[in-house]
């Protein structure tokens, strides 16, 4: 994997297993300079499966299983290549994974430390984010369990590999715990906003207001030495 100040293309497209691009190869290479392409694929110890998954069809057991660890395995790649995140709408059920896609994006965020703006705008997913940071008790829809999720109780093959071990579990109280825990304090230790305008991020409906404070916040960042 590349590290980030190695990448050139303006715009990256980093694809879940089993994804494929949809442009063909002469296509990406005409685009390079403004877009690349790439496969995350699976973590090491499961990428002996692939073809078996494939093999099995999209209603098995195992490709279900394959998808929900290849999206979390996606949204890691995600967060240690990126250097914040703002999240904005975002499903929140239906997920081929262990948890709703952007509750996990900011999930992974909030635990590597970087900065995370989070917008109501949308309402979705994001807004059950701000939720779970300002009430005081979860509420029952908040990243409702998942067909996919109910797997990794009784997964469909054995992994020993410790360093995703926490990326196999499936508990919607902690990730709750963990969004309270951190609550608008905590986004404001790490964003570059005030609690006040961590607050004004949540509740405004106004698109560009949003852009405007998530660059407030960045540039204070950077400013500081800490993006």
């Amino acid at each position: 994997m590349s590290p980030v100040g190695s990448l050139l293309a303006g715009l990256y497209n980093l694809l879940p297993w089993p994804d494929r691009p949809r442009l063909s190869d002469a296509g990406l290479d005409q685009l390079a300079s403004t877009l690349r392409v790439e496969r995350i694929g699976l973590p090491t110890e499961l990428q002996s499966y692939e073809e078996a998954g494939r093999i099995e069809g999209v209603r098995s057991r195992l490709f279900r299983y394959l998808r929900g660890r290849g999206l979390t395995h996606l949204r890691y790649h995600l967060s240690i290549r990126s250097n914040a995140r703002l999240c904005l709408g975002g499903r929140t059920h239906g997920s081929a994974g262990r948890y709703p896609g952007v509750i996990e994006e900011a999930l992974f965020a909030l635990r590597g430390g970087m900065p995370l703006y989070v917008s109501g705008l949308l309402g979705g997913a994001a807004l059950q984010i701000i939720e779970a940071m300002e009430a005081s008790e979860m509420s029952s829809d908040f990243s409702p369990a998942t067909d996919a999720g109910a797997l990794y109780s009784s997964p469909p093959v054995v992994e020993h590999d410790l360093a995703t071990l926490s990326d196999r579990q499936v508990d919607r109280h902690d990730v709750w715990v963990a969004f309270h825990g951190a609550g608008v304090g905590g986004l404001a230790e790490r964003n570059g906003l005030s609690i006040e305008e961590n607050q004004e991020l949540f509740t405004t409906p106004i698109l560009d207001r949003i852009v405007e404070l998530v660059l407030i916040g960045l540039s204070r960042l950077r400013a500081s030495g800490r993006l």
